[in-house]
């Protein structure tokens, strides 16, 4: 049961670390529990021990296999100890990495054909073979390397193109299904290393390590298409969500302001009467017109849109002292669908009056907004001075939320830069000298390109 002499008994240990080195690559940068060295230390001690206590008692597949799959659970079981992730994440990465050191293994396998090496008994066998003068040790190392550096920089360039955020597992069945080919894989080169028969042709030993290698191949794609595609799908659904909800809400606020414009026409005419027809306090009147020039003071753009959503937002800066000035040409952006317009000015005012609302010095509680023509191009600035010290993370180009609910909670800025891109247009976002400014690109569509151009201006004063 435990016999030293035996290369399965060290091998052992080698598939230990083959795994852990792969893990390794892949979860670097997840958030780590507190006390990460002394945990590692403790789950790296704990699965040598593991791995030296599993018995060798039989020399066949499953019992290979299953020596194999359970050091292969410790290390998930070891990954979630030492990181702050979830159970999903953690099995996500361990799959990925067996799969990495199958695929390895196989290429070296591939590999001794033509060398005349013996690499399934050398490994796998009860008593120790020859290991070609260190040849073998070369031709096993190599493919390792190659694989796991090579599979490291195509889940890293996977992850970068859609923003470096963390991995959530999602799409369920096609993981369960990558999980079963790798699954299979391992067992079938199990039974192809003791149950082969002696004497077979050469080429069935190519076919078999050929569609063992494809096989693995496969399940790596499927498992690297789970970080992109489900999270963008997800995305997608989330931001459309949104615009939806974007179109119900601007025709609320809307009728919100028509009501309010309304009403204070009509109060406009009866503080007219009172002066007219009775004694009345001229100071207390005038502060009434002063409350009714805040709510009534709806800017004229030329877009309907932006004038619903400055106007409430005028209304809400006004009533905490931050000033918004805007100089804005509306029409220019007339050619865009509610939705879209809503999405991109009521998120980014929003988050500025967010930013502003945390500042404790009054003078920079100032928000700034620009709409204008350059060129062939419609230019949209907005920038807002951000606290003392406050650092944005930036993702994909755009800011991390700072708010908890990352499920629900981040989309904002996403939404905008989508509805940028549906007209061809580009976003950035820059901080700089504690100013925070996002710019938006829009061409000139080509109905507008001949029509002049002329901006609205206005001041949200704080009161």
């Amino acid at each position: 049961m435990y016999d030293f002499s035996a290369p399965l008994f060290y091998f052992k240990f080698v598939f230990l670390f083959e795994i852990l080195v792969a893990e390794t690559l892949l979860v670097y940068r997840v958030k780590r529990r507190p006390h990460f060295a002394r945990r590692a230390a403790i789950a790296a001690a704990g699965l040598l021990l593991f791995t030296f206590a599993l018995p060798i008692p039989y020399y066949n597949a499953l019992y290979s296999s299953a020596i194999f799959i359970l050091i292969f659970t410790a290390t998930l079981a070891a990954l979630k100890f030492c990181l702050d992730t979830s159970w999903g994440n953690v099995v996500y990465y361990g799959f990925f990495s067996y799969n990495e050191q199958h695929i390895s293994f196989q290429i070296y396998s591939l590999a001794c054909l033509p060398l005349d090496i013996n690499a399934n008994n050398n490994l796998y066998g009860n008593e120790m073979g020859d290991f070609a003068d260190g040849l073998q040790i070369l031709v096993f190392i190599v493919p390792h390397v190659l694989v796991y550096l090579g599979c490291w920089a195509f889940f890293k360039l996977r992850e970068q193109e859609h923003g470096g955020r963390e991995f959530r597992l999602r799409n369920t069945p096609v993981f369960s299904l990558a999980i079963a080919i790798v699954f299979v894989n391992v067992i079938l080169n199990a039974f192809v290393v003791y149950d082969l028969p002696a004497g077979i042709p050469e080429i069935v030993n190519y076919f078999i390590i050929f569609y063992n290698i494809l096989g693995c191949v496969f399940a790596l794609v499927m498992l690297v298409s789970i970080v992109g595609r489900k999270e963008a799908e997800s995305e997608l659904k989330i931001v459309e969500s949104l615009w939806h909800k974007n179109e119900e809400i601007y025709e609320l606020s809307k009728v919100n302001v028509d009501f309010i414009n309304m009403k204070c026409h009509d109060l406009r005419h009866r503080i007219r009467s009172i002066r007219q027809r009775e004694f009345a306090d001229e100071g207390e009147l005038e502060e009434i017109e002063h409350a009714i020039d805040i709510y009534d003071g709806m800017l004229k753009t030329g877009n309907e849109v932006l004038d619903v959503i400055l106007s409430e937002e005028s209304i809400f800066c006004s009533e905490n002292n931050i000033k918004l000035v805007c100089v804005i040409d509306g029409a220019l952006l007339n050619f865009m669908r509610q939705a879209d317009l809503y999405s991109i000015f009521q998120n980014g005012i929003h988050n500025a009056v967010d930013a502003a609302l945390k500042l404790e010095e009054t003078e920079k509680r100032i928000i700034r907004v620009t709409v204008k023509r350059v060129a062939a191009m419609i230019s949209v600035h907005m920038e807002n001075y951000m606290a003392d010290g406050e650092t944005i993370e930036f993702a994909d180009g755009l800011p991390l939320s700072s708010k908890g609910e990352k499920d629900y909670h981040g989309f904002g800025m996403r939404s905008m830069r989508m509805s940028v891109e549906k007209y061809g247009g580009v976003l950035c976002v820059d901080v700089k000298d504690d100013i925070f400014s996002v710019d938006i690109m829009l061409p000139v569509p080509a109905a507008q390109r001949n029509a002049p151009s002329a901006a609205a201006g206005t001041e949200g004063k704080g009161v």
